[in-house]
């Protein structure tokens, strides 16, 4: 039987630095469950398969564990969370899990002496699982955060002016009629860990930091799973802004080769059926993929393509030409990132030049990353001093899209990180050079994992 310590006035600042170090033992123990990113994930996860459900409890149990070992074989009290931490798993679990841990710890104490901490932990669980159960739809279970001083003026509040009961109450009174219990049994048998104390002022204390040791990781948890879904919220406002921009460049894409197909119609049926054949293959190609990222040879593949039907198009007026790395082909980068800016050295640097000319496209690998260049010898173009960034091509349709759209998608997915120029070329025409960095995440979310 293991001694119970009383707890006399002269004592109070003893116990007030024990229950402080309680408070400082459970919120390490808060911490890391969030700071392991497998143990995280299990946490902020509302639906768990079986093996997940029992990784998750038994790695929680294990935790509380450590601290009844601390206590046995080093005297160190306050480590012993097996109340707290089982009445706080079943009130994020429910009973199952509250009943499973309280079992495998009341066992181990069983081997050792201590009854009674069998059923005891037992029921601890079943009443932090019937919490779980009763709670409202609208109330999340990490706000059930029962820190006294703040919750009893909160309750009292809402009681004047509503007349109810606030249901965030009854997780602090299950909490206070729990270690009520654990005293009494524990002074009359001696069967089961408490601390106790015979001055009414240490027992109060007792009630609040105990209580708080169940408040404490749900209120950590409760601000890492609200910045968690701010950060889901960020991600799908950041791919919903992506797949704006990308449902504006296809349309463009599709009217420009429309507009060919429709030029060739009557005076080269044959060539307009060609062109047809090829422009159904691309718009497949966009429908069946929509991922954001895709290697930098699937685009240039794309590229070619789109090419053979404006060179069945412009015939021996459009000369392409292409050195690309092998290093940079299995590089990713946006998907359609590439097509409006060939477009672009088409339809506004070739095809005004009375001779036609030719569009050359580089690749090479630079600081982890992937230099393209898309050069023409053509006509030329203005650049736009009042679009943004003062690098814009107006598209051919007049809906100014063009290089400002391509700006827009890098900018949102790789915020400063990448390079976007465009300038004459010395000799006639233009040359557009982009820097893409190699990998790169958007909010915490990888994109080059998309669809491939």
């Amino acid at each position: 039987m293991f001694p119970i310590e009383f707890i006399d006035l002269n004592k109070i600042y003893g116990l007030f630095v024990t229950l402080t170090f309680k408070i400082g033992i459970m919120s390490c123990f808060a911490a890391v469950v969030v700071l392991s990113h497998r143990f995280r994930r299990l946490l902020l996860q509302e639906k768990k398969n079986e093996l997940q459900w029992l990784a998750f409890n038994l790695s929680f149990g294990a935790l509380l564990l450590l601290g009844v070992f601390s206590r046995l074989i080093y005297g160190y009290r306050p480590a012993d969370l097996s109340l707290e931490g089982v009445f706080l798993l079943g009130l994020i679990e429910g009973i199952p899990a509250g009943v499973l841990v309280g079992s495998l710890i009341g066992l181990f104490n069983l081997w050792l002496g201590e009854y009674l901490t069998l059923p005891f932990l037992v029921l601890a669980g079943i009443a932090g699982g019937v919490i779980h159960l009763a709670r409202p739809e609208k109330i999340h279970l990490y706000r059930l955060m029962p820190f006294p001083p703040t919750l009893i003026y909160r309750a009292f509040r809402g009681y004047l002016r509503e007349r109810t009961v606030m249901f965030e109450v009854y997780p602090l009174v299950a909490i206070f009629l729990l270690d009520s219990l654990r005293m009494i049994v524990a002074v009359f048998t001696g069967k089961l860990f408490a601390l106790t104390s015979a001055n009414p002022l240490a027992v109060l204390l007792i009630f609040l930091f105990d209580a708080g040791c169940v408040g404490v990781p749900l209120w950590l948890w409760h601000h890492e799973e609200t910045e968690e879904r701010l950060s889901e919220s960020n991600a799908q406002l950041t791919q919903a802004r992506l797949d704006a921009l990308r449902t504006q460049i296809n349309p463009h894409f599709l009217f420009n080769s429309l507009n060919t197909i429709s030029a060739l119609a009557r005076t080269d049926p044959e060539r307009s059926r060609f062109l047809i054949g090829k422009l159904s293959g691309l718009l497949r190609r966009l429908m069946d993929d929509t991922s954001e990222m895709v290697p930098l040879r699937k685009e240039l593949d794309f590229i070619d393509d789109y090419l053979s039907i404006e060179q069945a198009r412009y015939g021996s007026r459009l000369q392409i030409h292409k050195e690309i790395h092998p290093e940079t082909e299995d590089v990713f980068i946006p998907a359609m990132v590439l097509q409006p800016i060939v477009e672009n050295a088409v339809n506004h640097g070739i095809a005004p030049h009375p001779r036609g000319g030719r569009v050359e496209i580089f690749t090479e690998p630079k600081n982890e990353g992937v230099l393209i260049r898309v050069k023409d010898n053509g006509v030329g173009v203005h650049t736009n001093p009042a679009a943004k960034g003062g690098n814009v091509i107006p598209s051919r349709s007049g809906e100014g899209l063009g290089l400002k759209n391509v700006e827009e998608r890098l900018r949102v997915i790789y915020g400063k990180g990448f390079r976007l120029n465009m300038g004459r070329r010395v000799e006639g025409g233009t040359e557009v050079e982009v820097f893409l960095p190699e990998r790169r995440l958007v909010y915490g979310n990888d994109l080059e994992g998309r669809g491939e």
